[in-house]
């Protein structure tokens, strides 16, 4: 529904006036779409629980082939193909000897979460797609953000969806966008697409960067340690990651880096990471082979925003093998508002972990966040890690890593993590 708002937005002549009134509307809308989603949720939740009580004084009243009937009529033809005759008539005497008092419909206080919980996702679903118009001044800039973080809810929307329903989560996920791009924008005077001819090269780069698999979670950032995964303890992963720069002749900043993985899906939040004051959102699919040699792939798409404005592709990659992992983050950033800001960002890294509580290796980076003399900065680094919690299952890190150590631009990158 919101992209019925940002896609009609037409950026050109446009003031704040008219950005703080679509922002008004779209939210509005979803806020009122969230509340009759949940109330038809509580609606059906009572409904189906009607049903059920009728049925079961239906098969407590009738005769015992009919009561047979209800129950198959009740059920699936697979399930009843299944079943046999004396099967069925178990399941009837069990039917028989449940209470046969009136029973009273009302909801529980676990519908009333559920039913926050559809509201919650239905309004919540608003704030990726317009946080572009509230963080970028250029109405332009902030419409092509939009429309990319759009693109991506709908591919990741349609890839769960695939999932679930037992299809091919890639195909499904390329399905929803351009049924999206085809019903989300407005149409020019001609009857073309505008918005959804925006849409359909990201959504080409989304659907070729998926299309070779699926995989559990990944570690953090900059110090991965690959372990087995547990998605069904544990569905979801987290981490956060700090790094402090410590930079020889300029002013020292801080780098956050917060990462959430969930089988297959990646989801990633950085500052200060393709630049000073820039802030970057992520979406990714998490790949895994091997077990001797184990290979992890991220391919991602993200939007930059701030003193950087633009669209990167990016790969978060690693191979490990024993005690040796050899990983890579890198993107490209395609700032929106001139090709000279355009940047190829890098992060090689060869991990040695000789015990499970410390590890060491080289590493090297090419980054725009700070000026160095040296275009790609080479060093070493020293770390340790200690599992943590009543399980043991969460990860509390601190790793030293010096950058171009004994020249006039060596850099102290002091990084703090925390998996969980």
């Amino acid at each position: 529904m919101v992209l019925t708002f940002t896609g009609s937005f037409r950026a050109l002549g446009v003031d704040h006036d008219d950005v703080k009134r679509m922002l008004v509307a779209a939210l509005g809308c979803n806020l009122a779409w969230g509340i009759i989603d949940a109330v038809m949720y509580l609606m059906g939740t009572l409904s189906q629980r009607g049903h059920n009580l009728m049925l079961l004084r239906s098969i407590q009243t009738a005769s015992p082939e009919e009561g047979r009937r209800f129950i198959l009529d009740a059920m699936s033809d697979d399930v009843a193909k299944l079943l046999t005759d004396a099967e069925i008539e178990s399941l009837r005497l069990r039917f028989l000897q449940l209470p046969r008092g009136r029973a009273h419909l009302r909801l529980h206080s676990d519908d009333l979460k559920a039913a926050a919980g559809v509201f919650l996702l239905v309004f919540l679903s608003t704030l990726p797609v317009v946080l572009p118009f509230v963080f970028m001044v250029h109405p332009t800039r902030s419409l092509r953000v939009s429309n990319l973080i759009a693109v991506i809810m709908l591919f990741l929307s349609g890839m769960a969806y695939g999932k679930f329903a037992g299809g091919r989560p890639w195909r499904v996920g390329a399905l929803m966008v351009v049924v999206g791009a085809c019903n989300g924008g407005p149409h020019d005077c001609t009857g073309r697409m505008t918005v959804g001819r925006r849409f359909l090269p990201a959504a080409f780069l989304l659907i070729v960067a998926c299309a070779y698999g699926q995989a559990p979670s990944k570690p953090q950032p900059h110090s991965p340690v690959v372990q087995a995964n547990t998605p069904d303890k544990e569905p979801w992963e987290y981490s956060l990651t700090v790094d402090g720069y410590v930079i020889e002749g300029e002013d020292g900043f801080a780098q956050p880096t917060f990462t959430a993985d969930h089988n297959w899906l990646h989801l990633e939040a950085r500052y200060n990471y393709e630049n000073l004051r820039t802030g970057s959102l992520w979406a990714g699919y998490n790949f895994s082979w091997g077990k001797t040699w184990q290979f992890e792939l991220t391919p991602m798409i993200g939007g930059v925003f701030g003193r950087t404005n633009g669209i990167a592709p990016g790969c978060e990659a690693s191979l490990s093998w024993k005690k040796l992992t050899l990983s890579i983050d890198n993107e490209y950033v395609f700032d929106t508002t001139s090709k000279s800001g355009n940047f190829y960002y890098a992060w090689p890294q060869l991990t040695i972990a000789p015990v499970d509580w410390f590890h060491f290796g080289g590493v090297a980076q090419r980054t725009k966040a700070f000026q160095a003399e040296i275009d790609v900065q080479r060093g070493f680094f020293v770390g340790f890690h200690k599992k943590v919690g009543p399980d043991h299952k969460q990860k509390v890190e601190f790793t030293t890593y010096i950058f171009d150590p004994g020249s006039d631009s060596t850099t102290v990158t002091l990084e703090v993590g925390w998996s969980f």
